[in-house]
């Protein structure tokens, strides 16, 4: 998909911040059932784990030593702010994108 010549959606793949929104909002949808949940980027091998059940959950690189943790409430709180962040950025600032059913994705009630 192209608006106003600018390319968000192809065959090959999203925009980047497109990606990012889809993999968090994946992340959110499964926490919020109480799974874990892992998400990478196109660009690298790198895989991002969030797991664990209760209140606190961990998130690992594939990659790298790196673990950290965090309140899961927060952090769906925090991912569905950047999700609708997101969809309200590139249906404000690229006429016609909204109605785009990945765009659609990114929706707070989506």
């Amino acid at each position: 998909m192209t608006v106003s010549g600018t390319p968000f959606i192809r065959p090959s793949g999203h925009h980047p911040i497109i990606d990012l929104g889809l993999s968090f909002k994946w992340v959110e949808k499964r926490l919020a059932v109480g799974d874990d949940a892992t998400f990478g980027f196109t660009e690298r091998r790198e895989v991002i784990h969030v797991r664990g059940a209760g209140p606190t959950v961990s998130i690992e690189s594939s990659e790298y030593p790196y673990r950290a943790e965090a309140d899961r409430s927060r952090l769906l709180a925090e991912l569905a702010r950047f999700t609708e962040s997101v969809h309200q950025r590139l249906v404000h600032e690229v006429a016609g994108i909204g109605g785009n059913p990945v765009v659609q994705r990114l929706r707070p009630s989506a």
